[in-house]
């Protein structure tokens, strides 16, 4: 692989150079943070950026079922209690993310690395209230900042199956 010559950092390579790879084994660690089942919400927090990251799960917003649904999770507090609001209602057991389903585009404005991943895979969870399990179909989308060295996710949306997951908390 070349690498550009940068005037923003002479004599080293351009930020951007492996940046695929790079986002894609930060994704996979985010993935299998994710599937691990001692995973706590501040295991996921170095993930994001510092600069007011932001997570929204798609779905409509008036569901008291699923309180998580539908409203955007800005700064580092409000995406603690998105993942802790998750953790109290539902139950992950897995998703399958494959790196062959991965799209990811780095763009560079002004000297500003950026880039948009998505992803598609399955997962497969439960209520904790009814035990009821059910598997669906997840996209995954992302805004990516560097900090320093680091690729950092700005914002993470999620459309899943939020008609399957409401079902499923009713006896």
């Amino acid at each position: 692989m070349t690498t550009e010559e940068h005037t923003h950092y002479p004599g080293r390579p351009h930020p951007c150079d492996d940046a695929h790879p790079r986002l894609t084994a930060t994704l996979v660690r985010f993935r299998d943070a994710m599937n691990d089942p001692a995973c706590t919400p501040s295991t996921l927090r170095p993930f994001f950026t510092d600069d007011k990251p932001v997570c929204i799960e798609h779905g409509p917003s008036d569901v008291e079922e699923l309180p998580f649904l539908g409203k955007p999770y800005e700064g580092e507090r409000a995406i603690l209690e998105y993942f802790n609001l998750i953790g109290t209602v539902l139950k992950g057991r897995g998703s399958r993310f494959h790196e062959d389903d991965l799209v990811v585009k780095v763009l560079e404005k002004n000297h500003v690395h950026t880039a948009r991943a998505i992803w598609t895979g399955e997962a497969t969870w439960s209520v904790a209230k009814t035990g009821k399990e059910w598997q669906e179909h997840v996209v995954w989308a992302f805004d990516w900042l560097r900090e320093g060295r680091e690729w950092k996710i700005q914002k993470w949306e999620v459309w899943a199956d939020p008609l399957s997951a409401y079902f499923a908390t009713k006896p």
